[in-house]
């Protein structure tokens, strides 16, 4: 007698707590744009309800739950950070360092765009195939219009 007891008492509990697990309804719709939604409360008006309990005629479905991005609050502005004075001559120099190799990128661009101009024109001695010739002005064309775009007008 004593084993059954314990068989006896989990037995109680399932009949309990079972029922209640399987007592909770779901809802299977289907929104506007087409996504699929398995949810435990009514799907909002204008949703396809696939499965769950049909809504009484009269009753309004509840309001739609909001988005948690509509809802938040929008972030404080960034401040930008304080420097040191080590860390702000850092940054002054690296900012330094960049407007050189930019300046030297746009000079060798140039220079560039004016050998592919002497090539193009017969003014340079190098000796190009009628491919490579048939090319260049594709090739120029774009070496300009990287100038224009990353190099800044005198």
């Amino acid at each position: 007698m004593p084993r059954r007891l314990p068989l006896t008492a989990l037995l109680i509990v399932f009949a309990f707590v079972v029922p209640g697990v399987q007592a909770s309804t779901v809802y299977q719709w289907k929104d506007a744009q087409g996504g699929m939604h398995f949810t435990d409360t009514p799907p909002p008006a204008g949703a396809v309800l696939i499965k769950g309990p049909k809504p009484k005629p009269g009753s309004t479905p509840p309001p739609a739950p909001v988005p948690a991005a509509v809802v938040a609050p929008e972030p404080a502005p960034a401040q930008a950070p304080t420097l040191s004075p080590e860390e702000a001559a850092y940054l002054a120099e690296l900012e330094a360092r960049v407007a050189k190799a930019k300046a030297k990128d746009c000079e060798e661009l140039a220079l560039a765009a004016e050998a592919g101009r002497r090539m193009l024109d017969g003014r340079s001695t190098e000796i190009i195939s009628v491919e490579e010739r048939a090319k260049l002005p594709a090739q120029i064309a774009d070496i300009e219009a990287r100038r224009l775009r990353e190099c800044p007008r005198p």
